[in-house]
């Protein structure tokens, strides 16, 4: 005790340390996957019905055509003729609070046709029976195998870049 007493720089640095420990012991550090989906365990076919999928308008099978699959030997593929396309995954319930704070997202997606109209994936919150669209990947009608890629947070849309 007396050498912090006779060092005061020694004596503060012990303080610091101690706070900083203390601010740090009672926070929690949770982090949560919310979908994994590399589609190798589907059957090849339609996603409807396979693990919580559910397509409502437009079709969605499993392929395992090598021209639609980027890594492994499965692939989900959406097709539209002349319709709205509204395929489903819902991850949590609407009893379940999900996830909150900053939501980190790595997907593949290789279009190869959109006629007239945008693709956008939706993810929307579902608790205690919302049904507000939290966020949107919009990709528009590619031209000469280039389009623009935009990200919508509530009502603000972001330009994000292009896609090929």
């Amino acid at each position: 005790m007396r050498e912090l007493e006779a060092n005061p720089q020694l004596l503060w640095c012990c303080f610091l340390g101690t706070v900083l420990f203390l601010c740090i012991l009672p926070c929690n550090i949770i982090a949560q996957t919310v979908l994994d989906e590399d589609f190798e365990s589907y059957s090849v076919g339609s996603i409807n019905g396979q693990n919580g999928w559910t397509v409502s308008s437009g079709s969605c099978s499993i392929t395992s055509d090598s021209n639609q699959v980027n890594t492994g030997t499965k692939a989900a593929r959406f097709l539209a003729t002349n319709q709205t396309i509204v395929i489903n995954k819902n991850s949590y319930s609407g009893s379940e609070a999900g996830i909150g704070g900053v939501l980190y997202v790595d997907l593949w997606v290789k279009i190869n046709y959109v006629a007239d109209k945008d693709f956008a994936i939706n993810g929307y919150d579902l608790y205690g029976g919302s049904e507000k669209r939290a966020f949107v990947f919009e990709f528009d009608a590619p031209s000469d195998n280039r389009g623009d890629f935009r990200i919508y947070n509530g009502s603000v849309k972001t330009y994000v870049g292009q896609y090929n």
